[in-house]
């Protein structure tokens, strides 16, 4: 922990943050207004798996019977690969943020990572769903819960982030 305080505070460490919020923006800005809007459109507008906090079994089923065989080779080989190093990314981002700006590295640090898991296991749902076609009750009360804990945790990070910047504004 002592180490990533120190770099934090480092030339080096400035930049990785630096970089890594812009790095965060940009992949967010992709996948936001780009691929993720060609997918849907692809599922005649309906919504992916991964951006819905109540995702039902049915649901999931309706998006994957509508996409077309272009939406389904989109979502596989562009935004799922983007999706495997976008939370690399902001992983990183967050926990130098929250490092820099709480002044030390603590159990907060450590919940990017945990997000991280989160999303990481929801890409292998969608992986699995979209290999095969079909979504079964468990896939999809897993997937879900992988999306809810994902969607959390980053509620969670960006409050987190927040009350740390506005702290360290005082001194």
């Amino acid at each position: 922990m002592k180490k990533l305080e120190n770099f934090v505070k480092s030339d080096a460490g400035k930049l990785a943050l630096y970089a890594s919020g812009a790095l965060t923006m940009l992949f967010e800005g992709v996948e936001t207004f780009v691929l993720i809007p060609k997918v849907q459109k692809e599922a005649d507008g309906k919504m992916i798996f991964d951006l819905s906090f109540m995702n039902s079994q049915e649901k999931m089923q309706e998006f994957l019977d509508a996409l077309s065989d272009k939406g389904a080779d989109l979502y596989l080989n562009t935004l799922l690969k983007t999706d495997n190093v976008f939370p690399l990314i902001y992983s990183t981002f967050f926990a130098l943020f929250l490092t820099k700006f709480n002044g030390k590295a603590d159990w907060k640090t450590a919940l990017p990572y945990l997000m991280l898991c989160f999303d990481y296991t929801e890409n292998f749902c969608s992986t699995k769903m979209l290999k095969s076609g079909e979504v079964s009750k468990s896939m999809a009360l897993f997937a879900n819960t992988m999306t809810k804990g994902k969607m959390l945790t980053m509620t969670t990070i960006l409050n987190l982030m927040a009350l740390a910047w506005w702290n360290s504004r005082k001194d």
